[in-house]
């Protein structure tokens, strides 16, 4: 090599001619490498970035999800607890009296409040719950039959154990919750029969006795709470204990296999063991989340039952039922129509040989037969407990009868449809009971679309007007259900105004004037006798006086009639109401 780099001349020349050009050959080859690396680099850098901005994409797509969830289940929770309310109140105004006369108001108030909570809990929090745990579950399920499938079974077997003893438990505290729901309704019952009657509390000096009643009413409901937590609160130490157990069999099986390196058909490797164990623990939180929820999933199934119950009650027949019904026409006259015939309301009551026991076995009516013209005012007239409000239940159909038949207008009461058929006849309670509102809205109750002026002429005619407008509003003065600034005789006087403004062919007065004094009483006899004119009345009173220019007076002892007639008639017999008008008997 020397001898050519001699011959060759210099050594630069050598170079230019030999060495350079293998030079530039591999600076090009180092070339190629650097831009590889680079560009390796770059696509690192590049895959790392797709990587995270797919890490980004999936966080931000699951928390879209994951409030897409919430706000469907929120919906959806509270769509159909505001359904299910509307369905309870529904059915509560088409259920007939006596389920009310058999339950208590508190107790049906639990329905509506601690039972409806007690599923909006579920529904709010527990239904998305439980179905997020339940997908979780079913996920690692696959997943550790997919790893192996020997050690699968073993954790399938366990937690089948631990289902069939938490189902047990749980049937058990379901019933405890039931008895918990129940003393609940008793509690609030307790609760508003002692406010509603503070007063009569108080004047009879009952306190203690009311305070020892609610709390032997408390005392059983706190150990039937503390029986149904406990059952339901046990669940979670059951399954924490069992998927611990889980866990140490599978790894006691998994570390001998590993040790043995036995392969029967599956491998098990200390890899696969590490796994299990994470995916055991993976699959014990959802069950836990699960036992956690089993208290507001068995307190809500209580209320389901007790929300169903009453829903669940049969209601009164409906109009689809019944072959007539009444309607009030343009000229405000009320008329009968079956579809095919039209004919007003006259007013005509008819009852036949009716008999009628509230409970089987103890008659309240007996053989009870009388006739009302249109137009006429019947009075009833007996001790209490003779039978007198029974009818007056009878002819609004809060009851139907047991035998006989009741007619109106010729039409059975059966085949009349009971809605309707109210808007016929007006019932003047002795308990009267207003609505908050005005006294406008009060009025107006008896006809929603009466004006101004008809409750101001009504009002008059029931001589509540003076009162009225001394009011400090007036007709626009607000008033409530309990509002003490209203004697009860005036509050009478606005439930007969109510009345005046329905204006119906049939008017029931139950003991209407029982809270009014004797002058109020004389005042309010002119505006009576205008709106009974041409109407059948029926008019219940202890005091005889509002009954003396009846046409007709029925005397009613232990659910028969013992006598009937006019008032001249009656004291000429000389019978039991010739005894209660003179004053040598008395009613009881």
């Amino acid at each position: 090599m020397t001898g050519n780099w001699l011959v060759g001349g210099s050594p630069e020349g050598y170079f230019a001619q030999s060495i350079a050009p293998q030079m530039g050959l591999y600076s090009w080859f180092f070339n190629l490498i650097d831009w590889h690396a680079a560009n390796a680099h770059i696509q690192a850098l590049s895959v790392t970035g797709i990587i995270l901005g797919s890490m980004m994409g999936i966080y931000v797509i699951g928390l879209l999800l994951s409030a897409a969830q919430v706000y469907l289940m929120t919906r959806i929770g509270s769509s159909s607890l505001m359904r299910l309310r509307n369905d309870m109140f529904d059915r509560l105004q088409k259920l007939p009296v006596r389920y009310f006369d058999q339950t208590a108001h508190g107790d049906i108030m639990s329905r509506f409040t601690n039972d409806v909570d007690a599923l909006a809990q579920l529904f709010n929090t527990g239904i998305m719950e439980i179905f997020t745990s339940i997908v979780m579950v079913v996920g690692v399920v696959i997943f550790i039959f997919l790893v192996n499938w020997f050690l699968a079974l073993i954790v399938c077997l366990m937690e089948a154990i631990a289902v069939i003893i938490v189902s047990f438990n749980v049937h058990r505290s379901v019933g405890a919750f039931s008895e918990t729901q129940v003393s609940m309704g008793e509690f609030n019952g307790i609760a508003e029969e002692v406010l509603s009657g503070l007063k009569v509390v108080k004047c009879f000096n009952k306190e203690e006795d009311m305070a020892r009643l609610f709390k032997s009413i408390d005392y059983r409901h706190t150990l039937h709470n503390r029986r149904s937590v406990f059952l339901s609160s046990s669940n979670i130490p059951i399954v924490n204990n069992i998927n611990n157990m889980t866990t140490a069999i599978v790894v006691i099986i998994g570390a001998v296999l590993v040790v043995s390196g036995a392969d029967w058909g599956f491998a098990v490797t200390a890899g696969t063991l590490i796994s299990y164990v994470t995916f055991l623990r993976m699959l014990a939180r959802p069950f836990n989340s699960i036992s956690n929820l089993l208290t507001a999933i068995q307190a809500s199934l209580a209320g389901a039952e007790r929300i169903f119950q009453m829903v669940d009650q049969e209601p009164e027949p409906s109009l689809h039922e019944a072959k007539w019904k009444s309607f009030k026409g343009e000229d405000g006259n009320f008329y009968w129509t079956d579809g095919k015939t039209t004919k007003p309301v006259r007013g005509e009551v008819e009852m036949n040989h009716v008999n009628f026991s509230y409970v089987r076995g103890q008659r309240i009516l007996d053989d009870i037969t009388m006739y009302a013209h249109p137009g006429q005012k019947i009075a009833l007239v007996g001790s209490t407990g003779a039978g007198k409000t029974t009818i007056t239940n009878l002819l609004t159909r809060f009851y139907d009868i047991d035998s006989g038949e009741i007619l109106i207008d010729g039409i059975n009461l059966k085949d009349i449809d009971r809605v309707s058929m109210r808007r016929s006849m007006t019932l003047v309670l002795q308990d009267t009971h207003l609505f908050s509102g005005t006294v406008y809205d009060n009025i107006r109750f008896g006809h929603l679309k009466a004006t101004d002026e008809e409750c101001e002429k009504a009002a008059e005619i029931a001589c509540a007007d003076s009162f009225i407008k001394k009011l400090k509003k007036g007709y626009n003065t607000f008033i409530d259900a309990q509002n003490a600034s209203l004697s009860q005789g005036q509050r009478q006087l606005l439930s007969i105004a109510r009345c005046a403004v329905s204006n119906p062919p049939i008017l029931i007065l139950d003991e209407a004037t029982s809270s009014i004094d004797t002058r109020t009483e004389r005042l309010i006899a002119r505006g009576m006798d205008n709106i009974m004119k041409g109407k059948t009345t029926f008019v219940i009173a202890h005091r005889l006086s509002t009954i003396r220019y009846a046409d007709c007076i029925m005397v009613m002892d232990h659910g028969r009639i013992i006598e009937r007639g006019s008032h001249d008639e009656l004291i000429a017999k000389k019978g039991r109401y010739y005894e209660l008008w003179t004053g040598k008997a008395e009613l009881d």
